[in-house]
C-alpha cells in the first residue's frame, strides 16, 4: 500500500500583539512593528508579510507602496492599452507605407501615360491629322503632368518600408 505523504511547507511565524500604545507585528526573524492604529497595522502588514519587505520602511516610502499596490490594475490596465496603441499604430504605419508605395507607382504609371501621349501628339502634329491631333489636345490639355512622388515627400519612414518588405515575403 502506497502512502501519500504530503511534504508540508512551513509556514512563517506572523504574530500580532495587542500593546497599549497600539501593536505589534512580529514576522519570523524580524521583531517590534509597531503601530498605533488598525489602518497603519493593515498597511504594514500588506508590506511586511505580503511584499516581503521586511526592513524598517519610512512612513512616506510605506505610503507610496500602499498607493502603487492599490493602483497595480490600474497600472495593468493602461499597460495592456499602450501595449494595444503601439500595435495599432505600428499597423497604421506599415499601411500608410503600403498606400504610399501604390500611390508612387500610380503616380509614376500616369506621368508615363502623359509623356506616351505628348510623344503621339508630336508624332500627329508631324503627319497633320488634325482630327484625331485635336482630340489629343482636349484629353493633354485637361491631364498635365503630375510633380513626380517620393517616400521622403509622403513622409513614410524607409525602416516602415523595410518592415513591410519583410511582411509581404
Amino acid at each position: 500500500m502506497k502512502e501519500n505523504k504530503k511534504e508540508r511547507r512551513k509556514l512563517p511565524r506572523i504574530e500580532v500583539t495587542t500593546k497599549e500604545a497600539g501593536y505589534t507585528l512580529d514576522i519570523e526573524g524580524c521583531h517590534g512593528f509597531m503601530y498605533f492604529t488598525p489602518e497603519k497595522l493593515l498597511e504594514g502588514f500588506m508590506l511586511h508579510v505580503g511584499l516581503k519587505m521586511t526592513d524598517h520602511i519610512k512612513v512616506e516610502t510605506m505610503k507610496d507602496f500602499i498607493k502603487a499596490a492599490c493602483n497595480a490594475s490600474d497600472t495593468k490596465r493602461a499597460a495592456a492599452r499602450i501595449s494595444k496603441l503601439t500595435n495599432d499604430i505600428k499597423t497604421t504605419r506599415l499601411h500608410r507605407a503600403s498606400m504610399g508605395k501604390q500611390l508612387i507607382q500610380e503616380r509614376e504609371r500616369y506621368n508615363d501615360l502623359i509623356e506616351d501621349l505628348e510623344i503621339w501628339r508630336a508624332e500627329l502634329n508631324r503627319k497633320s491629322d488634325f482630327i484625331t491631333r485635336e482630340r489629343l489636345d482636349k484629353i493633354l490639355g485637361k491631364r498635365p503632368k503630375l510633380k513626380a512622388l517620393t517616400f521622403k515627400a509622403l513622409k513614410i519612414n524607409i525602416e516602415d518600408l523595410e518592415e513591410l518588405e519583410e511582411q509581404t515575403f
